[in-house]
């Protein structure tokens, strides 16, 4: 395991069978040249798996700006899966599957944003109370 920037590790061509960027690729503010480094650290038949959030979920469309994806400044950039293809293809990738879950976490945690906006949203019952 090594911390720091993908460049500065200095990897040799063809290195890795499989690289996971998991909640990873939404924090990069330049992905294309990071891609372009995977592309050269990864083998041949090598595999690249990405977990992203989706702005053409459901959840970004019925939390909008209040979905939890969203998550500025944190998060640089947003994704769809259009533009994802459109970044794998401008870097040599070949999208092979793509794969949506979004599970009742994700959900709660976009209902808590929602609530939190303001403070007006939630209901008075749980404003009376302090919840730690």
């Amino acid at each position: 395991m090594r911390h720091g920037e993908l460049t500065d590790a200095k990897f040799s061509d063809s290195f890795f069978d499989v690289i996971r960027l998991n909640h990873f690729l939404e924090h990069l503010v330049d992905s294309q040249s990071t891609f372009l480094e995977i592309h050269r650290l990864l083998k041949l038949e090598g595999v690249v798996y990405i977990t992203i959030p989706n702005t053409r979920s459901f959840n970004f469309w019925l939390f909008n700006k209040n979905w939890y994806g969203l998550d500025a400044p944190r998060h640089a950039i947003s994704y769809c899966p259009k533009a994802l293809k459109y970044l794998c293809g401008a870097t040599g990738f070949e999208v092979v599957n793509f794969s949506f879950r979004s599970g009742a976490f994700n959900f709660l945690r976009n209902m808590k944003y929602f609530l939190d906006e303001d403070g007006k949203h939630w209901p008075a019952w749980i404003r009376r109370n302090d919840w730690p």
